[in-house]
């Protein structure tokens, strides 16, 4: 089995956030632009070992609610 840096529920809350951002499915705002930027940068660290999934599920958890609101 691979090793990887991501839980199991962190990578639901990924695929949770990526489809509140997809751009086929909702219209880009400049909000919905930075909270993509913001989804870019929690993937990037976790995947770099800067950031465990514990924090990354965190702040994903805050990307879908902003992305809702």
């Amino acid at each position: 089995m691979a090793e990887t840096n991501w839980s199991k529920e962190a990578l639901e809350a990924r695929i949770d956030a990526a489809m509140l951002l997809d751009a086929r499915r909702f219209a880009v705002t400049p909000e919905r632009a930075k909270l993509k930027l913001e989804f870019a940068r929690v993937v990037a660290a976790v995947d770099s070992g800067r950031m465990t999934s514990v924090e990354a599920r965190l702040r994903f958890d805050g990307i879908i609610a902003d992305a809702e609101a």
